[in-house]
């Protein structure tokens, strides 16, 4: 998605949720009588539903086995069908990615760009290094939500150190899997 339509986004998430909507009755009319009225209208203005890029770096996959008193006990497969489940109920695309490699989660948003709306990203270990990540974040200047399944800054100290924290919209920390439900909510009620 270009600049551009991010702006259109901005400006219609705007209008329909604005007391603009309740007087142009031509538009909330037609919309009557629906639970999500304002949120069909943008879609139909927009064009689409909202598509996010979920990325998880190294060692996500092992959810649910590593140090579960840190992570819990969830699996990915658990984290992923949260994910869909909640796309699916909200209408919201999502496409989710894990990678162990860097150059594979740099090329990963690299391809994002004039294709999603919005970027979730656990880096994982690369958090606290990866110039790369920050880098590609910034060229490609989608909002994007960091996110983290445990609280980074009640851990050890370079834990607490996040460099790609600066080409994000929002850090999300500590709230297990549902951190990311938090993520995704912000990108589609805020972030755009």
């Amino acid at each position: 998605m270009n600049l551009s339509s991010h702006v259109n986004r901005r400006f219609c998430k705007a209008f329909c949720t604005s007391s603009l909507w309740d007087s142009d009755k031509s538009i909330s009319q037609k919309f009557e009588g629906s639970l999500t009225a304002q949120d069909e209208a943008f879609h139909l203005i927009i064009g689409g539903n909202m598509k996010i890029l979920v990325l998880n770096g190294p060692n996500i996959n092992m959810l649910g086995l590593r140090q579960p008193e840190i992570y819990g006990k969830e699996t990915y497969e658990d984290l992923e069908k949260l994910i869909k489940d909640y796309g699916e109920e909200n209408n919201i695309e999502v496409d989710i990615l894990q990678s162990n490699c860097e150059g594979e989660l740099v090329t990963a948003i690299q391809n994002a760009l004039n294709k999603y709306d919005g970027i979730v990203i656990n880096a994982g270990a690369y958090t606290h290094y990866s110039y790369a990540i920050l880098d590609s974040l910034y060229a490609v200047n989608i909002p994007t939500v960091e996110v983290h399944i445990s609280d980074i800054y009640k851990r050890e100290d370079f834990r607490r150190v996040s460099v790609i924290k600066p080409a994000c919209k929002k850090q999300i920390c500590g709230l297990g899997i549902q951190g990311y439900i938090k993520a995704i909510e912000y990108l589609n009620n805020v972030g755009m």
